[in-house]
């Protein structure tokens, strides 16, 4: 699960117990990262685009929850939930998050 924080970041949940927490920036270079890669995306939820300005309540709520469903989609997606990418992306950010916490 992705949990919106007041800092618009957003607190990843597996297995019910907070993994990490993220910004949105970190997720698109995921994304990004992702995409140059050799998977085939075809089943990955749209990652959520990049806005100009300032987002409302539901245009953050709706960001959410299309990272929550973008996040989920990685997680079962057969080669990318095993790749050395996404591992060292969720390794990399429950390092930085045991340092805030």
């Amino acid at each position: 699960a992705v949990v919106s924080t007041q800092s618009t970041g957003y607190e990843m949940h597996l297995n019910g117990a907070v993994h990490c927490a993220v910004r949105y920036s970190q997720l698109h270079k995921l994304n990004e990262q992702i995409q140059k890669s050799r998977f085939d995306t075809s089943e990955v939820y749209d990652f959520p685009p990049k806005r100009l300005f300032s987002l409302g309540s539901s245009e953050k709520e709706d960001r959410r929850v299309g990272l929550e469903l973008y996040v989920m989609s990685l997680g079962q997606h057969s080669e990318i939930s095993r790749s050395n990418l996404f591992m060292d992306f969720l390794i990399q950010a429950q390092k930085e998050f045991n340092k805030l916490n």
